[in-house]
């Protein structure tokens, strides 16, 4: 560019040329946005004590029937009530979440360009970030932050040509014409907007090339650098369209592009690649054989390694660990140093079940080993092994699974006191899908101390001797107890406030245990935690909170998910399959 002209922005006050240029992006734009209207899912509230930790709202729930009234004629001879009809969720359009819109940068532009990036915060509506992505409509500070981000992308981009040469190799082998800001707009515009462009989309953006090149001199990368901006600031490319097509049943087919953009931000977190693109193109992804041929690949790459970590990195909310403070009086050790380590020990077990043993996802939740490093063994009360190592930690700390893991414990607890509340729910809502009532609107939040003399399980025993209390907490807190022998750092402790704890329970629909072991043994025996997990990693990937037309699609789903050995992948398979993940209802 010319130094001292403007660059793209505010069409106000410019030149001519690109109040013409401006205009055309935004006519782009406006006929890319149509009239997309957010969808009706829940959302969920931030609150209190009794609902849980940090960003918690309304859960999956697996409550649901899915049971349809009906007549005995409409049933049959039988008089059996009808098989409940699969309702897939409303089509529409989704907004990138932040780190997708990266990661699909770093695709597109290299690494340059992704570190240049600079996208709006996500929405922050209920327990998963796409929950937010429901919510069409930016701000009008999300839109600056989208005009200059795509500015900033873009000349990072012209400032080392060597990814995009990779897609349209005349940027830097010529010839330096119309022909190839043509080549640009078809072959990165498919990758950017995850289809072909039209004959119409094509002519305004190798426009906008033009007029820039001509304002510049005749400087053939400007041109390239207003191609790439109008192209990031496009709604084609911002938002993920799920509109579907016609197909044999009720609802409506997501076509071949489609289900390509919902697998690879799925499984990979980012805009789907050349290869995955002509599979759609080639028409590979009209059948389940196709579509899971295409799951299996994309779970075989790296990436789909930081997929899954960010599920559950959300899931049980230990993603949230850099934010997470303490008493510093109380924990002094509780440093970055201390929760890096304490987070990279349940991705190590994460990525050791799902992806090097390809073992059961129940062993998150009994498994007897882990993985720890100096720092953790100190905190464990165990010897430094030297570096990252794979241990069994002391038969008396009773620890079984991540929900041990000092991350979640941490996490689960206030700043200088336990929660059993907290865990308790989480427990209940996460890992059992069990919906529990929200708090009356007038709630203390603020932490329960243990009383002089007291442990916390007898104080709060008290607390739950008042019914405008003990109707919820009797539903969280005794199995919360389970987890008293963890201190808020996760560290093991047999006293609290001086006092022997007490660590036992018996909770209706889950059983008798002696500390947290034991509770362990039995959530990871519960029939009802494929499910919930199911639901959960159907939420977090697409934003909606299953409804009782989507489970007996999730319930097919399940069903595989236990006949397949409970394996993560198989399970993320099966559902890129499922019509609850290929099908959408009419946009709402």
């Amino acid at each position: 560019m010319v130094d001292g002209k403007d660059g793209p922005g505010e069409c106000a006050g410019r030149s001519a040329l690109w109040r013409v240029a401006c205009g055309a992006i935004l006519g782009a734009s406006l006929t890319a946005c149509g009239d997309p209207v957010a969808s009706d899912a829940s959302s969920g509230t931030e609150g209190t004590e009794t609902e849980g930790a940090e960003t918690d709202g309304p859960m999956p729930s697996g409550s649901s029937t899915g049971t349809s009234v009906g007549d005995d004629e409409s049933s049959g001879s039988t008089g059996e009530p009808p098989e409940p009809e699969l309702v897939p969720p409303p089509g529409g359009v989704r907004r990138l979440l932040a780190h997708q819109y990266v990661e699909s940068v770093r695709l597109l532009l290299g690494d340059a360009a992704a570190e240049a990036a600079a996208p709006p915060g996500d929405p922050n509506i209920g327990n998963y970030d796409a929950m937010g992505t429901l919510v069409s409509a930016p701000a009008p500070a999300d839109v600056e932050f989208y005009e200059s981000s795509s500015t900033a992308i873009a000349e990072a981009a012209v400032g080392d040509l060597s990814t995009l040469a990779g897609h349209v190799p005349c940027v830097v082998d010529g010839p330096f014409d119309a022909d190839c800001y043509d080549d640009v707009a078809r072959n990165l515009g498919r990758l950017a907007w995850r289809r072909p462009l039209n004959n119409a989309e094509l002519t305004r953006l190798t426009n906008i090339a033009e007029m820039a090149q001509e304002w510049d001199e005749g400087e053939f990368i400007t041109g390239v650098q207003y191609l790439i901006t109008a192209l990031l600031q496009s709604p084609h490319f911002l938002y993920i369209v799920e509109i579907g097509e016609p197909g044999e049943g009720d609802y409506l087919e997501l076509d071949g592009y489609e289900v390509a953009t919902r697998l690879s931000f799925f499984l990979t977190g980012r805009t789907p690649d050349r290869a995955t693109l002509d599979l759609a193109a080639d028409g590979e992804l009209e059948s389940d054989e196709g579509v899971r041929a295409l799951a299996e690949t994309l779970l075989d790459q790296p990436r789909a390694v930081a997929a899954v970590e960010r599920f559950y990195g959300e899931y049980l909310t230990v993603r949230n660990l850099p934010s997470k403070s303490k008493d510093p009086e109380l924990f002094p050790g509780f440093g970055e140093d201390l929760k890096a380590a304490m987070l990279e020990e349940t991705m190590r077990l994460v990525d050791n079940v799902v992806f090097e043993e390809d073992d059961s996802v129940l062993t998150l939740f009994d498994s007897d080993t882990t993985f720890i490093n100096d720092d953790l063994a100190a905190l464990y009360g165990v010897d430094a092994p030297g570096g990252w190592q794979r241990v069994s930690l002391p038969d008396n700390q009773q620890r079984a699974g991540v929900l041990t893991h000092a991350s979640w414990l941490a996490m689960m607890s206030h700043t200088n006191v336990n929660s059993p509340t907290r865990r308790g729910l989480f427990v209940m809502e996460k890992l059992l899908c069990n919906e529990i009532p929200l708090p009356p609107p007038r709630v203390n939040p603020e932490p329960i101390i243990p009383q002089e003399g007291q442990t916390l399980r007898e104080t709060l025993d008290q607390h739950m001797s008042d019914p405008g209390c003990a109707s919820c907490h009797a539903l969280m807190d005794p199995i919360g107890f389970a987890f008293e022998n963890y201190d808020p750092t996760g560290a093991f402790r047999t006293l609290d406030n001086g006092q022997p704890i007490d660590a036992t329970g018996d909770v209706a629909g889950i059983g008798a245990f002696d500390g947290a072991g034991e509770l362990a043994a039995l959530i990871a025996s519960d029939p009802r935690l494929p499910g919930c997990l199911v639901e959960n990693v159907f939420t977090q990937s697409l934003g909606f909170v299953p409804e009782e037309g989507q489970e007996p699609g999730l319930a097919a789903v399940t069903e595989t998910f236990n006949a397949e050995g409970v394996r993560m992948k198989r399970m993320l398979v099966e559902l890129t399959s499922s019509p609850v993940f290929r099908q959408v209802d009419q946009a709402k």
